[in-house]
């Protein structure tokens, strides 16, 4: 009988409720917010602090991240099979990487960078629970 670890479990609510709030703040970002950012008094904040403006990019990237936190959250809670969590898992730990990846290389690195890979490591270390 697969039995799924209560870690998994808890985690995969956590993603598709964090998931779900980054979906909604991203598409409200997009709608509410992205007009505004384009101002030349809004493209001079960012030249001073030195970091770039979010472009289209950055918008889709953040969207399919939540969409895929969304989905390994999904998968977790319903468990089918152990093979299909790691899949989720993995992709999910990818996304996560190519994400912490694309911001360094856009700002810089901080050690809370590194707070990014929590939830994947707590989410494959529920994973290696279950039988």
């Amino acid at each position: 009988m697969k039995q799924q670890s209560k870690l998994l479990k808890v985690i995969s609510i956590l993603l598709i409720i964090f998931g779900a709030f980054g979906l909604i703040g991203n598409l409200a970002s997009i709608f509410l917010i992205g007009p505004m950012m384009n101002t030349p008094e809004m493209v001079a904040v960012y030249e001073a602090a030195g970091v770039t403006q979010p472009g289209t990019m950055y918008y889709v990237f953040s969207i399919v991240s939540c969409l895929v936190e969304i989905a390994a959250g999904i998968v977790g809670v319903m468990y089918r099979s152990k093979k299909s969590v790691l899949i989720a898992g993995a992709v999910w730990t990818v996304v996560v990487i190519i994400g912490m990846i694309w911001g360094v290389v856009l700002s810089s690195f901080t050690p809370f960078t590194l707070l990014s890979l929590l939830f994947p490591i707590l989410y494959l270390w529920g994973w290696y629970q279950s039988n």
